[in-house]
Order: structure tokens, then sequence, then C-alpha cells
């Protein structure tokens, strides 16, 4: 699979995976590696691997919306979110 990093950042938008330069992130290497080793018939099948589970769990999440509470999946990406170990190690620091 060809990923492709190319975004307009001109509105300021902050990406953890892909830096300014439109390549991914250092602490992204790893992770990026492995999306590359699937196509996206594997990544859409890992998807709703994840969809089925949250629904058959009855993982939810509800929204009051005018006063009518409505249940909805959880939304869950599964693409993780990433970061230097430095920063990762100072929040860390903070939670303890």
């Amino acid at each position: 699979m060809k990923l492709d990093f190319s975004r307009d950042r001109s509105n300021g938008f902050c990406d953890e995976l892909i830096a300014a330069n439109g390549l991914p992130g250092q602490s992204a290497n790893k992770l990026i590696d492995c999306l590359l080793q699937m196509d996206a018939v594997e990544l859409n099948q890992r998807l709703a691997a994840v969809d089925t589970a949250i629904m058959t769990l009855g993982i939810t999440l509800t929204i009051d919306n005018d006063g009518s509470n409505i249940d909805r999946a959880w939304p869950f990406d599964i693409i993780p979110r990433v970061m230097p170990s430095k920063k990762w190690q100072r929040i860390k620091s903070v939670l303890k």
C-alpha cells in the first residue's frame, strides 16, 4: 500500500503522525512501517472487526440531544496516536 502524506497545512492543522514537511514524524516510523505492510483490504477488515466488536460488546456513549438521550457506538480509530517518548515520559510524570 502506498500512503499519501501530502496535506494542506495552511489552516494550522496539527498532525501527530505526519510532520510539517509531509513526512512521517520520527516517533511514527514503526507505525508507518506496519501500515505499509497492509493493503486497503486488510485495513478495512481490521476496521470492520473493531466496529463489530464494539457493537457486539455494547460499547456505547450517550449523547444528550435536546433532552433525548441517543446511544451511539463508541468511536475508535484503528490507527493509534503516536508521540515522542520524551513527551510521553513528561505526561507519565504528571500523572503519578
